[in-house]
């Protein structure tokens, strides 16, 4: 794990180019994963080309404890035009776990300026050795340093090796590269800026086969590990002008895209009309889709020992019957954060009885909070079921008027708790307003006219907002307490933060930014100095 974690540092430090670049030729075909760094592109959108410098740079640089590692990052960073590295050329990285080595592959603009860079900075601890017309340095530390005239290899091993074994790998048989890969050369050559292309098999070995199938027991899916082979997993990471985008795409095989087809518990389609019951402005915002049957069937698989399923059936319902009422369209929305004085009631621990039992009594305490304003909004297709189990419980823990149901105040520490049935939809509340609104056929002013209801897909959708100025005075007060002025300010120029997904087995982290000039990397990469002091 620890060679593994080595690659991701190095991956970072520098975050492709289309045709088959020569350092390809030199990665097996059966490497755990092969990652890419578009180095031209990163360099011009993080100014670095243009002899900017970032401390973060400098001290990720010299921190790293492997020596070969530093050589590299130093050669591109700092000394990139004496080291004799290609910065117009992308940076290549594999790793191999059943050969307990990993390794990073770079082009060479002059190898004889890079083999002067190496004897002007490698410590004594290296051997140097040719085996035809390739270099190698190595030590006893299994860091091992390889070039010929136009590619060198910076490598990490673990256990014995031999130096044959690494100059074979500058003459690999194109068959057994990953050039004849198809799928992992059709994803490298996208022009992402950073991107990672994994085998799926290898990376249920690394994560533990054992896991990996109780993890897909758990929710009930009958699909193997073997099902898996040949299917791929992609990651790509894109810095564009307003906006930092991490996208992962599952490649699966036709059986296997069958399969999660068969089990994905999203609807194929959304209902909007649901949009209208929360306020247009919004801290967190969430919507999701679920198919009715195939949620019973997860559930089902999760409750293996019924337990569920007892406590409907001792309220009088099942788990069939409950479900049978939604139609499959949720939405979470946090919309406001008020300051509110009062009192609320709550139990507490008073002591022991004379027998050595506790004692709990009811307690009133007086507080100034902070309420979060927020809403859960459920479409039905029926109420009868949940109405029922509504009158039931309020006799004890809810409250009944003629528009809505009240939860006890004592279950929540004092906050107000409101649920109602508007029309075909179930409401959770902490929001009176959105109750009232409710009843008058919803917000003239929603969430469907905000911009961000764009992305929403079945699948699912969520954005928070990271506008700081835009927050309510009661979070920049507790921000200001907390001491955190210094990273909102040194961030302001982040807006939201959005995961959706917009194409089958496929989904997107993105962070948005409030104004484009200089791009994203740049910004976000200007921001870690001046946070950091460094």
């Amino acid at each position: 794990m620890k060679l593994i974690f080595k690659f991701f540092i190095v991956g970072i430090l520098f975050a492709s180019c289309s045709g088959a670049n020569k350092q390809e030729k030199l990665i097996p075909i059966d490497a755990d994963f092969v990652g890419v760094v578009d180095l031209p592109k990163i360099g011009v959108k993080s100014k670095m080309y243009a002899n900017k410098s970032f401390a973060m740079f400098d001290v990720l640089s010299e921190s790293l404890d492997n020596e070969t590692f530093s050589i590299l990052a130093n050669g591109i960073l700092r000394d990139r035009n004496e080291s004799g590295i290609s910065t117009t050329s992308p940076l290549y990285f594999y790793l191999m776990s059943e050969q307990s080595y990993g390794a990073v592959v770079v082009s060479l603009s002059n190898n004889t300026k890079f083999a002067d860079y190496l004897e002007l900075h490698l410590s004594d601890d290296f051997t140097k050795e040719e085996k035809k017309d390739v270099v190698l340095y190595t030590d006893e530390r299994n860091e091992v340093i390889a070039f010929n005239s136009k590619t060198a290899c910076f490598i990490q091993l673990q256990g014995v090796y031999s130096t044959d074994f690494i100059a074979s790998l500058f003459a690999l048989e194109t068959e057994k590269s990953i050039v004849s890969h198809d799928a992992c050369m059709s994803f490298l050559n996208k022009n992402h800026d950073v991107a990672m292309f994994v085998q799926s098999e290898k990376l249920f070995d690394l994560a533990g086969k054992e896991e990996v199938k109780k993890s897909i027991n758990m929710w009930g899916g009958d699909i193997t590990l073997e099902e898996f082979r040949d299917s791929y997993l992609s990651l790509a990471l894109s810095f564009n002008k307003k906006s930092i985008a991490l996208t992962t795409e599952l490649l699966a095989n036709e059986s296997l895209a069958k399969k999660l087809r068969e089990q994905n518990i999203s609807k194929t389609s959304i209902s909007k009309d649901i949009l209208k019951y929360v306020p247009e402005s919004t801290l967190i915002f969430s919507h999701a889709t679920f198919d009715t049957q195939k949620l019973r069937t997860v559930i089902e698989a999760i409750d293996y020992n019924n337990t569920i399923q007892n406590i409907a059936l001792l309220n009088g319902t099942s788990i069939e019957a409950i479900l049978f009422e939604f139609a499959g369209d949720v939405i979470f929305s946090l919309h406001d954060v008020v300051s509110e004085g009062g009192k609320y009631t709550t139990t507490m621990f008073s002591g022991v009885d004379s027998n050595g039992y506790p004692i709990f009594t009811d307690t009133v305490l007086y507080k100034q909070k902070m309420t979060p304003k927020m809403s859960l909004v459920l479409k039905l297709v029926q109420k009868e079921q949940l109405q029922k189990l509504f009158d039931q419980f309020s006799a004890t823990v809810l409250s009944k008027t003629d528009t809505y149901y009240k939860l006890s105040e004592k279950l929540i520490y004092g906050y107000d708790v409101y649920l109602a049935f508007e029309k075909n939809m179930l409401i959770i509340t902490t929001d009176k307003d959105v109750v009232t609104q409710a009843a008058e056929g919803g917000y003239k002013k929603s969430i469907a006219s905000n911009p961000i209801t764009k992305n929403i897909t079945p699948s699912g959708y969520v954005y928070v907002n990271l506008d700081y100025e835009t927050y309510p005075d009661e979070i920049q007060y507790s921000v200001e307490k907390m001491g955190m002025q210094a990273f909102v300010s040194n961030f302001s120029f982040i807006r939201s933060l959005e995961i959706f997904s917009k194409k089958e087995f496929s989904g997107t982290i993105q962070l948005n930014l409030k104004q484009g000039g200089d791009n994203s990397l740049y910004q976000v990469l200007t921001a870690i100095d001046n946070f950091s002091g460094l």
